[in-house]
């Protein structure tokens, strides 16, 4: 899985929440040679003042393993802060069109 770049269809989507494009990097990723993490920061809700949100595309190996039933892990450092992970259906752009969490 690679994060991929913000589309204007994603500012769309979140668009009812207020979407601001981001490049997230810790201390030291720069210079490591890691990669920025393009994302989006919106306005959350009750429990989160405000949400990161990073696109995620599959390869063709990674969708094949998913289709046999595969799993996805979520791994983070420094702990786990809450999370959702969510599918977006392809060609869904619109923000009152449903979103499915997982």
């Amino acid at each position: 899985m690679t994060p991929r770049d913000i589309t204007e269809a994603d500012m769309e989507h979140w668009a009812d929440l207020n979407p601001r494009r981001f490049s997230f990097t810790g201390p030291g990723e720069i210079e490591a040679d890691i990669l920025a993490c393009p994302g989006l920061i919106t306005d959350g809700d009750n429990l989160a003042g405000l949400i990161v949100r990073v696109p995620w595309t599959l390869d063709e190996i990674e969708l094949a393993h998913l289709a046999r039933g595969g799993t996805i892990w979520l791994s983070t450092w420094g702990g786990l802060p809450v999370h959702s992970l969510e599918v977006q259906e392809p060609g869904l752009s619109h923000p009152s069109e449903t979103r499915s969490e997982l």
